[in-house]
């Protein structure tokens, strides 16, 4: 009687192509989406902390807590200013790692289009909020720049841009900068003058 050889046992076969599918496809993807996910919410932070110094500068004068009225700079030590309030919001979002030096904010205003537009005030590119003046349209830019990045100068003890803003220091996402700009319009009254007259009937 001719004997049937034994079938091979695959037991846990399965097993260790599942685990071998998880290790080298799946969680390299899910690490990745975590990695770009977080990438994303840290544009989203920086385009509304632009949103949030252009709020700050379409004011031009603003009340101090004293109640004294204070002009509205890009940035001026001890005083409410465009990059302060830019400050402000990433801290308050979660990027308390970022110090004054790694984040730069620029303010300038834009060129005209018509005749129709309010006379320019200064020179476009330069000048500060509080020179502005009702419908003047200005640009206000965020960048947090990767020292770490080629050519871009390092200064002592600081990290780079993933340690300070990524949640993890993988680089499978790598930025070297974080940027965004926004266009605004000044909101402040427009000048006008009062006739202390007293009329006679």
């Amino acid at each position: 009687m001719l004997r049937r050889p034994h079938p091979v046992r695959r037991r846990g076969t399965a097993t260790v192509e599942l685990a071998a599918v998880m290790i080298f496809t799946v969680v390299p993807m899910i690490i990745g989406l975590w990695e770009m996910g977080r990438y994303v919410q840290v544009q989203q932070i920086v385009a509304n902390s632009a949103r949030e110094g252009a709020r700050m500068a379409a004011q031009a004068v603003t009340i101090k807590p004293d109640g004294t009225q204070t002009l509205v700079t890009t940035y001026t030590a001890g005083q409410p200013s465009v990059k302060s309030a830019v400050m402000q919001y990433l801290s308050g979002a979660g990027l308390t790692r970022l110090k004054y030096a790694d984040v730069d904010v620029t303010f300038a205003w834009q060129p005209w289009d018509s005749a129709t537009d309010p006379p320019l005030v200064g020179t476009p590119g330069t000048g500060e909020p509080y020179t502005g003046i009702q419908g003047q349209r200005f640009r206000v830019t965020v960048t947090i720049t990767d020292e770490s990045a080629p050519g871009v100068l390092k200064a002592v003890g600081n990290r780079p841009l993933r340690e300070k803003v990524l949640w993890s220091t993988l680089e499978l996402v790598n930025p070297n900068t974080v940027s965004y700009q926004v266009d605004w319009v000044m909101l402040v009254d427009r000048p006008f003058t009062i006739n202390a007259t007293v009329p006679t009937w």
